[in-house]
């Protein structure tokens, strides 16, 4: 499928592919509100048939397909996974479409943090912008359908195919995700480490100079993290309060 025709009816064919794909990789038993989505959409399409004629039901499926195929917007249905330079799975958009797709460009960002409302994933990029700025990505989503079209060497098996659920075939993991994991297990094993002086007797490094009665600035505080996973979880917690500006104080504290 490398030659332009074929690749064009991929793309207009994209969607159904796209909507059909979760029925064959990840199948779940219908139920009440499938059937009456199923209805709904008959029902309304039937409507629309018997009051307005075929053509205007041909009208919806022909706007359909272009909105999903060859519409600018729809290249982030190509940008977000197929690869485009080799060893990176997801690529992010940062164009001026985003205001207009609820920065659905912002697509790593969304991997590392599924439950940031899409409203605020801007502001993830702005607190670590050193986990995202080395990462490839997209600065236009009709170069994207372009060069999906034209460029051989890119189509539909350019995508990574995950062997098992969790694990891709190229590891790219999402590296904010890995950075606030790391810092879990960092606080986990200094933890161990002091149950473990404790239960031996032994004295803490860090603790207060002469017992219990040291002054507060006697105690050695290790060097704050720009980030840790408390902090970045109260900045996206979805407290209006947390502005822009103290979420960036909050990174460089």
């Amino acid at each position: 499928m490398s030659n332009l025709a074929a690749k064009l009816v991929w793309v207009f064919s994209y969607l159904a592919v796209y909507g059909l794909r979760p029925l064959v990789v990840r199948p779940k038993k219908p139920d009440a509100s499938d059937v009456l989505c199923l209805a709904l959409v008959l029902g309304f399409d039937t409507g629309v048939l018997y009051f307005w004629g075929p053509k205007s039901l041909a009208y919806l499926l022909a706007g359909t397909l272009l909105g999903g195929g060859l519409h600018p917007m729809a290249g982030h249905l190509i940008a977000e996974h197929y690869c485009f330079v080799s060893g990176q799975e997801t690529y992010s958009y940062y164009g001026p479409l985003n205001s207009l797709t609820y920065n659905v460009g912002f697509h790593n960002e969304h991997h590392d943090f599924p439950q940031v409302p899409h409203s605020r994933l801007h502001r993830l990029r702005e607190i670590a912008p050193e986990f995202y700025e080395p990462l490839a990505r997209h600065a236009s989503w009709c170069w994207v359908i372009w060069t999906f079209l034209t460029d051989k060497s890119v189509g539909p098996w350019t995508r990574i195919k995950r062997e098992r659920r969790g694990e891709a075939t190229a590891s790219v993991p999402g590296v904010v995700g890995e950075y606030i994991a790391s810092l879990e297990r960092q606080d986990e094993e200094e933890k161990r480490a002091g149950r473990r002086r404790g239960g031996r007797g032994e004295k803490d490094e860090n603790a207060p100079v002469g017992g219990g009665g040291g002054n507060k600035g006697d105690a050695k505080k290790p060097a704050a993290s720009p980030l840790t996973p408390s902090s970045l979880r109260k900045i996206f917690s979805g407290s209006r309060a947390t502005t822009r500006a103290s979420a960036r104080k909050q990174a460089a504290a």
